[in-house]
């Protein structure tokens, strides 16, 4: 991977994340009007399940994003491209769950909506880091024993 496709890759990574958290937070304003209004509830669960559906879209994205990539390079055979990419995916992944934190802590919301887009990403990181690793290890051993 060279510099630019890196840059071109976070960034991307960065307009995905700041689409997951502009609806989380009208969730969050939704949310408040109905505690002072709720009769008009129906109306409110509406525009609430309309964003929790384009949320979990973003959440697939990612998830989609890193796993095709992750098969690309794994059938390519660039294992240090895959090291790399693995590893930006999950310093941006800590990265923007610190920023979910900073938003759900400025907004008085709770954290785990603001966070809960990156447990799929990271989750899959780490599988995908375990499964390099034992790739590695069955070529060393193979390497060793032939």
């Amino acid at each position: 991977m060279n510099k630019q496709s890196v840059a071109i890759y976070i960034g991307l990574l960065a307009i995905i994340n700041l689409c997951y958290f502009a609806p989380e937070i009208y969730k969050t304003n939704i949310r408040d009007e109905w505690v002072n209004n709720q009769s008009s509830a129906e109306s409110y669960f509406g525009s609430l399940s309309q964003l929790n559906s384009f949320t979990l879209m973003i959440e697939i994205t990612l998830i989609g994003m890193i796993l095709a990539v992750s098969i690309w390079f794994i059938y390519k055979k660039q294992q240090r491209n895959l090291t790399g990419f693995l590893t930006i995916n999950l310093i941006v992944s800590f990265i923007m769950v610190a920023v979910g934190l900073i938003i759900a802590a400025t907004l008085n919301a709770a954290w785990g909506n603001f966070i809960q887009h990156q447990i799929g990403p990271i989750a899959l990181t780490i599988a995908l880091f375990l499964y390099q690793g034992i790739i590695l290890l069955l070529n060393r051993w193979k390497s060793v024993m032939g």
